[in-house]
């Protein structure tokens, strides 16, 4: 596979949902980019819904169903213990209280980077995969590298406390075998307006690259010349990316230039050359 200079690449990058600040380095990168829209043919479409505090009870008798038919859940908390001051939205406490309420019928299972040496939290995982566990209470150490294609519900609490890239990455940990997957995002009252449009795009929206959009859209994405990961940036790269095909014509552009004139001491290249000297004396931004 040869790049568009007729060289072969040395390293691949994938990204599945970036953070702002990765998708605006990823675009401005010196590299070809390709797009993967398509999902794997075997994953199945996963519903997702918000939900708020009344709903606790509806919740629950849709994780039991999915139970009594054989299927695994997921739960999903912001923190390990109650150290953090919340109680309800830690994994030891959810675990105690579903292992309370599941028991004998299903066995509860408990997964964090905390405090669990390496051997337990294989052994966790283990009996989860093998269908030992039937829910699993974790934080987000689970996002990324687990497949369960069993497992057909994940419940996020506090989900206002995570970031779009985030919440996709745990949404996709089901819907990867037979059966449709389901998705719910819990959320408490108080929760901020930004947040509430963060949740609002995480359930209308399940294409990652679109949502990683959103995310830069709502947040910005720092700096690229430094190691802000939000916010407004040296220049607005938002329109652009909506039209990928502008980046890529830039791309080969440059290449031409600098392969004809690799200083810019051409006169017709002065206005280049002046702006880059320009933007790499700004300092870096933290």
């Amino acid at each position: 596979m040869l790049d568009s200079m007729g060289y072969s690449p040395h390293l691949l990058v994938m990204t599945a949902t970036p953070i702002p600040r990765t998708l605006a380095m990823t675009l401005y990168a010196d590299m070809d980019i390709s797009f993967i829209r398509e999902i794997p043919g075997n994953r199945q479409p996963v519903e997702t819904f918000l939900k708020g505090p009344k709903d606790k009870k509806h919740v629950f008798d849709l994780m039991v169903e999915r139970l009594k038919s054989g299927d695994q859940v997921f739960v999903v908390c912001p923190f390990i213990d109650g150290t953090d001051g919340i109680k309800e939205k830690n994994v030891m406490w959810m675990y105690e209280r579903l292992s309370d309420l599941l028991s004998p019928d299903f066995n509860v299972g408990f997964l964090h980077g905390k405090f669990q040496n390496t051997a337990e939290k294989d052994r966790q995982i283990n009996d989860f995969l093998c269908g030992k566990t039937r829910v699993l209470v974790c934080t987000t150490v689970i996002e990324v590298g687990l497949h369960v294609p069993n497992a057909t519900m994940i419940i996020v609490e506090h989900a206002d406390r995570f970031g779009l890239a985030q919440l996709h990455q745990l949404r996709g940990r089901v819907g990867r075998g037979t059966k449709p997957g389901l998705c719910i995002f819990m959320h408490d009252n108080d929760f901020s307006s930004e947040s509430e449009e963060r949740l609002k795009t995480i359930v209308s929206i399940s294409d990652g690259f679109i949502l990683a959009e959103k995310d830069m859209a709502l947040r910005g994405y720092g700096f690229l010349t430094g190691y802000r990961q939000s916010g407004i940036s040296e220049s607005d790269i938002y329109s652009i990316s909506a039209d990928p095909e502008i980046l890529f014509h830039a791309k080969k552009t440059a290449e031409l230039i600098l392969e004809k004139d690799p200083l810019l001491s051409m006169p017709e290249h002065a206005l280049i050359r002046e702006r880059y000297l320009i933007a790499s004396e700004k300092p870096i931004e933290f």
